[in-house]
């Protein structure tokens, strides 16, 4: 992409404007570059949300499986 087609976004560009950011992030002459819009409502993200967070944050493809929980789970499944 050539330097021609995007612009930084600066002032007077609001990131809590909602409405500003969803036409800027429309727009099809130059790709505007920067945060777009910033959330003030503070809402929990996706992971946030999940209980298998609580206790270790790291992703799940990082963390030592523990086969044992896994086939006392599926020998559990197989009972019913």
């Amino acid at each position: 992409m050539s330097f021609y087609f995007k612009y930084h976004l600066e002032d007077p560009h609001d990131p809590y404007n909602r409405n500003e950011a969803f036409k800027r992030a429309s727009e099809k002459d130059k790709y505007p570059l920067g945060i777009f819009y910033i959330n003030k409502d503070k809402k929990k993200t996706f992971e946030e949300t999940l209980s298998i967070y609580n206790d270790d944050e790291s992703p799940l493809f990082e963390r030592k499986v523990d086969m044992q929980k896994i086939e006392n789970m599926i020998e559990s499944k197989r009972r019913i």
